[in-house]
């Protein structure tokens, strides 16, 4: 215990408790990788990092874990190591693939999550990740010389104060995640630095195909093209183009600084620790009440923002049911429907069915997938599946519903 001997004299800290806790960071990015840092060091004992990225020259400015020779290898497996040296006694699991695509067992086990994500869609399905299985859900986000935390808290925890909302309630429709795209008149003439290494790329793409990462040197190649469009635009002036701002612009990279990001994580990393105590039936502070926090570095202020919990929120609202279908592995998907009949859910032989975390397609309209077993389809067991359909009200009127059900595969 020498190593945590300056937390053992905080006021209701219990290190037991933090060494036996288990955190799900995702995303090993400028905030993840701060996250993972100061959680590694303060002792806590069982962390799984989550992110499908390798490193890259831009990351080395502001995500600490990695340096020069790392370029080009998985972050998740390079933090691993890092953290390791940082502090031996801490467990470390790594994923390196999107987390829409592990197994649900991989969530279930964990205290609660800490999200360090750059994407709106990601964010959106880790916070429906989160209230599904009930764990709480600390998100970290950062741009420029802003950034924000919220801390969700799901229903149904008696040691954590009441429910708060969740980032669905703040935001019911969901920002797009998408590149500043072309917005040329019809000649096609750029109008904009953006706009120029965007056409840049079309034409590089035309002529040398679709790739899926850029080197440096075809990053210069496209480069050297938005400048020559540059020249030739009426609408703009001639300008030379760097190949980082062609990767940023074409991967709709976000400005980011470190001074930013250590702000946000620390307060994200505190959450955390304040959360993990609070499920022991210990206090070493109050979770963050407004849960939504914004922070402006260019005047120092920090604004608490009260959020109002949306009753019909897609995610969290309480007009929701969902079943739970305990099904054999070798059922059909006609079985599937037969139990979910039975719950008073008639989808009849027309069904869309997704998956809710990534929304990916399990069945549609037309597909002849009756005789099908289960496990020969995109399911694995505890997926929360929904089922889009139509039925006849008291009327006589067809109207669209909504079902939501978990997949508890048995044998």
């Amino acid at each position: 215990m020498a190593r945590y001997a300056r937390h053992l004299s905080l006021e209701g800290w219990d290190q037991d408790v933090i060494s036996s806790s288990h955190v799900l960071i995702v995303g090993i990015g400028a905030l993840g990788c701060e996250i993972a840092k100061n959680l590694a060091l303060v002792g806590v004992g069982n962390l799984i990092l989550i992110d499908m990225d390798t490193i890259e020259t831009s990351n080395l400015s502001r995500q600490m874990l990695f340096t020069d020779n790392d370029r080009g290898r998985l972050k998740a497996e390079v933090a691993k190591e890092k953290l390791k040296i940082l502090n031996p006694d801490v467990s470390i699991e790594t994923y390196t693939q999107k987390f829409q695509d592990l197994p649900m067992s991989v969530f279930e086990g964990v205290d609660l999550i800490a999200g360090g994500l750059d994407s709106f869609s990601a964010r959106f399905a880790l916070n429906r990740l989160a209230h599904e299985l009930c764990k709480p859900y600390v998100d970290g986000a950062a741009t420029g010389f802003k950034g924000n935390v919220q801390v969700i808290i799901p229903e149904g925890d008696p040691l954590l104060k009441d429910a708060t909302p969740c980032l669905r309630c703040f935001f019911p429709i969901p920002p797009a995640d998408e590149k500043v795209y072309v917005a040329c008149s019809i000649p096609g003439e750029p109008r904009s630095r953006e706009q120029c290494i965007l056409k840049a790329e079309d034409e590089f793409v035309k002529e040398h195909g679709i790739h899926k990462e850029y080197s440096d040197k075809e990053l210069d190649m496209i480069a050297k093209i938005a400048s020559r469009l540059s020249k030739e635009s009426p609408h703009t002036k001639a300008e030379e183009f760097m190949p980082h701002e062609v990767e940023n612009i074409i991967e709709n990279k976000i400005p980011s600084i470190l001074t930013v990001n250590a702000v946000i994580s620390a307060i994200v990393s505190h959450e955390v620790l304040k959360i993990l105590h609070r499920l022991s039936g210990l206090n070493i502070g109050e979770i963050m009440s407004p849960s939504y926090l914004e922070y402006s570095s260019s005047y120092g202020i920090f604004t608490p923002v009260e959020i109002s919990k949306d009753e019909n929120c897609a995610v969290c609202g309480k007009e929701r049911v969902k079943l739970s279908l305990k099904m054999k592995s070798d059922s059909t998907f006609a079985d599937m429907l037969s139990s979910l009949k039975k719950e008073g859910v008639d989808l009849k032989e027309t069904v869309l069915i997704t998956k809710i975390i990534d929304g990916s397609v399990i069945a549609a309209p037309g597909q002849d997938i009756m005789g099908s077993r289960l496990s020969d389809l995109p399911i694995q067991n505890r997926d929360i599946l929904r089922a889009t359909y139509t039925s006849v009200d008291e009327n006589g009127k067809l109207k669209r519903e909504q079902a939501e059900f978990i997949i508890e595969m048995e044998g």
